[in-house]
C-alpha cells in the first residue's frame, strides 16, 4: 500500500463501548456484553442504548391522558409484548447480532407520541471489538458483512485479519477506510482535480461528517515519483499526491 493512490492504516486510538448495555428510566442495569437477557420495563420503555444518542420519551406517556394505554414492544419488527400498565419483559437474544428494539404507546388503537428506538449489538463474549488487530474492529461491523459467522473470539479475530475480496486490503483495513470487504471493486482512492493552476486533492469513499470525524486523513506530496520523500504538508513543488487514513 505504498503507491500514490494507496492508504496506510495506523492505530491512533479507538474506544468502543459494549453496545449490548441498555438502561431504563430509574437506572436499572440491563443486558451487558456477557449476559443473555434484556429486561425491558413495559411502563417506561428503553431510555437509551450505550454508545448511542439518548432516546427521549414521549411526554404524552407521562400524563394522565395515557391511562388505559397499551404498550407494544417489538424487536426487528416482530412484536414481543402487548401490555397495559407496567411490567417487566425478559427477552433472550437468539444469537449474536444487531437488533432494533421499538417501544410504542397506543391509545384507542391510535399511537400516542413518537416511536422510541434503540439499536444495540449483542454478543455472548466479554469484548465488543477485536483485540489482536492493528486497529480494534467492532464485532457489530464484522457481522454486518459476515452475518453467519460464529460468535467466537477467534472467529472475529480471524475474520478481521483475513484478506478482503478486493485482493488489496485486509478486512480490518477496510474498516478503517470505510470499504465493503466483500466488494471486489472496493478501493480507497486518491483523486486530483485542478482549479486554475491549483491541484485539489480528495478521496473516495466519503463517509459523511460523523464517520470522517473519527478518522484522520493526511495528504502527502512529492515532486517526483523517482526522487525525494513523501512529505506533508504539501508545497508548490508537489506534483504527485497520496492520502493516508488513520483512526483517531
Amino acid at each position: 500500500m505504498e503507491n500514490e493512490n494507496s492508504h496506510r492504516c495506523r492505530l491512533v486510538g479507538l474506544v468502543f463501548g459494549l453496545l449490548a448495555s441498555l438502561e431504563v428510566r430509574g437506572g436499572a442495569a440491563l443486558c451487558t456484553g456477557n449476559s443473555s437477557a434484556v429486561a425491558i420495563d413495559l411502563a417506561t420503555g428503553v431510555r437509551r442504548a450505550a454508545s448511542a444518542e439518548l432516546i427521549q420519551y414521549s411526554t404524552a406517556w407521562e400524563t394522565n391522558a395515557t391511562e388505559g394505554a397499551t404498550v407494544v414492544i417489538a424487536v426487528d419488527g416482530e412484536t414481543l409484548a402487548v401490555a397495559n400498565g407496567s411490567g417487566v419483559l425478559d427477552w433472550h437474544p437468539p444469537r449474536a447480532g444487531t437488533y432494533t428494539l421499538t417501544h410504542r404507546v397506543l391509545l384507542g388503537g391510535r399511537q400516542v407520541g413518537e416511536t422510541l428506538r434503540a439499536v444495540f449489538f449483542y454478543s455472548a463474549l466479554a469484548f465488543a471489538e477485536t483485540q489482536t488487530t492493528e486497529v480494534p474492529v467492532p464485532y457489530s461491523w464484522l457481522r454486518t458483512y459476515y452475518p453467519s459467522m460464529a460468535d467466537d473470539f477467534d472467529a472475529y479475530e480471524d475474520a478481521a485479519k483475513a484478506g478482503a475480496e478486493n485482493g488489496v486490503n485486509a478486512v480490518w483495513e477496510c474498516y478503517v477506510a470505510g470499504l465493503d470487504p466483500t466488494d471486489r471493486m472496493a478501493r480507497f482512492r486518491t483523486l486530483i482535480s485542478m482549479e486554475g493552476e491549483t491541484p485539489l486533492i480528495s478521496w473516495e469513499p466519503r463517509l459523511g461528517i460523523a464517520e470522517e470525524a473519527r478518522r484522520i486523513y493526511t495528504i502527502y506530496g512529492r515532486e517526483s515519483l523517482d526522487m525525494g520523500e513523501w512529505a506533508t504538508p504539501t508545497n508548490a513543488a508537489s506534483r504527485f499526491f497520496r492520502v493516508h487514513v488513520d483512526m483517531r
